[in-house]
Order: structure tokens, then sequence, then C-alpha cells
């Protein structure tokens, strides 16, 4: 009896969802697929890697530690709660670090310490790894599913700098001498490092007085001193071989062509 009646509910199942769609119009369904499809990527979309610091030298967290880390930022207009989704340092491992019950205001900002503690305190979260420079690390986001829905190459910057997207949760990198974790990145940045500036001459004693020329790569300029201390946008421009009749410490950094 038991077996006749599954059997009658399964008919009558079937005939609803053929019912259903017999009575749908086409276009509703391939509308209805298409919302279903492509809201999936706008869902993910909102939440973003937007800016690094894998040079922390003076932003200190609740343990007054000088540690690197990560903000996230919700580009809707909307609040996100990301509790579940997962920060990771490695490619083979995208859900290393769970991410608590953290709700981001709309247009909001979210700081990540990467100290190794794996806690929290307060608005203090601490993955359970850290991060480094050398090794061409890959920072990731993952969706609750584990799903990488934003991830960048860590790439060196000097000490007290961030990487941070131009504009707030945009597609463009640049380099920030000021970083402003939990809070919107500013509008003076670098698009990146200058390349070092070579000595055609190398360091040393010579009886006779020398000519140094200094070569860096195309579209690049070159500042330069002769007392020892640091080039600015406002030291002398390279434009020729410097002439070198006694002791001298010359100092020499490259920055863009239109460095000012």
């Amino acid at each position: 009896m038991s077996k006749l009646i599954l059997t009658f509910l399964n008919i009558w199942f079937i005939y609803q969802i053929k019912s259903l769609f017999l009575n749908i119009d086409m276009k509703q369904i391939y509308l209805l697929l298409f919302c279903f499809f492509f809201s999936i990527p706008l869902i993910y979309g909102q939440l973003s890697i937007n800016e690094f610091s894998c040079a922390n030298r003076s932003i200190t967290d609740n343990f007054n530690e000088t540690e690197d880390w990560v903000e996230l930022y919700n580009n809707s207009s909307s609040p996100l709660n990301i509790g579940g989704y997962f920060l990771s340092d490695r490619v083979n491992n995208p859900t290393k670090y769970q991410i608590p019950n953290i709700s981001v205001a709309s247009n909001g900002y979210v700081r990540f310490w990467a100290s190794g503690e794996n806690t929290v305190v307060g608005t203090n979260y601490h993955t359970n790894f850290k991060l480094t420079q050398c090794d061409n690390e890959v920072l990731l986001l993952s969706n609750n599913l584990g799903v990488i829905i934003d991830s960048i190459t860590i790439i060196q910057t000097q000490a007290n700098h961030s990487r941070g997207k131009i504009p707030n949760g945009g597609a463009v990198w640049g380099v920030f001498s000021t970083p402003t974790p939990n809070a919107s990145n500013g509008n003076t940045y670098f698009t990146n490092y200058a390349p070092k500036p070579t000595f055609a001459l190398q360091a040393g004693f010579y009886a006779a007085a020398q000519s140094v020329t200094v070569n860096i790569t195309a579209g690049y300029q070159v500042r330069y001193t002769t007392d020892g201390s640091t080039p600015t946008t406002t030291s002398t421009l390279y434009s020729a071989p410097i002439n070198v009749a006694a002791t001298t410490l010359i100092k020499a950094v490259g920055m863009p062509a239109n460095a000012q």
C-alpha cells in the first residue's frame, strides 16, 4: 500500500512540474536563468582586496606590534556579512583562514592583521598566517564556498608603504607612501617604483679625475646629489656625465619622467 502511495505522489509531482513549465513562456524561463547565473558574480563582486601592506613599520595593532595587514572593501550600497569567507596566502589552500562573523558597511572597509595569531580582540581581526614579500606570495580572497573571488601577487614595497586599488575596489593597483587601512585610498599614489639607476664607473679610489655616467631605463629620469644626502624631486637632474675631481659621495635615484 505504501509503495502505491509513493508511486502516486511521484506521478503527481512530475505532473505539477510539467504543468508549471507548460504555463510559463520560454522567454520568462530564459530571463529567470539569466538573472540567476549573472547575479552570482555580482554578489561576490561586492567584496574585494582593496589595500595591503607587507612592509608595515609604523601602524600598531592591539598588541602594540607592527604587523602586516590586509584591507577588504565592500563596494555595494548595502551592508555585507562576510562571515564564512576566507583569506589565504597559499594557492593550494584558499580556505586557510575563515573570516569570523563580520558585517562590512556599505562602501566600508575591514582590516585584518596578518599576524599568525588567529584571534579576535574587539575589532582587531588576526589571521592564522603571516605575509612575506620576498617569495612572490599570492594573497587570496574566497567566498563561503571556497571559490576565489579576488587575488593579488605580492610585489615588494619600501618600508611603511602599501599597495592599493585605484579607485577603491577598482582594477588598477598603485603604491601609497601613506597607507590608509580602514579608510579610503588616497589620491596621491605612484603607479609603481622607478627602476634603480646604475653607475658606469664602480666606486673606489682613482688617481685622476673621473667622469661618472649614470644610466636608467628609458622613460625615467635621474636626480642626484654629491653631498651624500638622499635625492628628492628638487635635486639636480642628471643630463650629462658627472665630473669628479675630489673624493665625492654621489647618490642617485630614479623617478618618473614627469616627477615634479
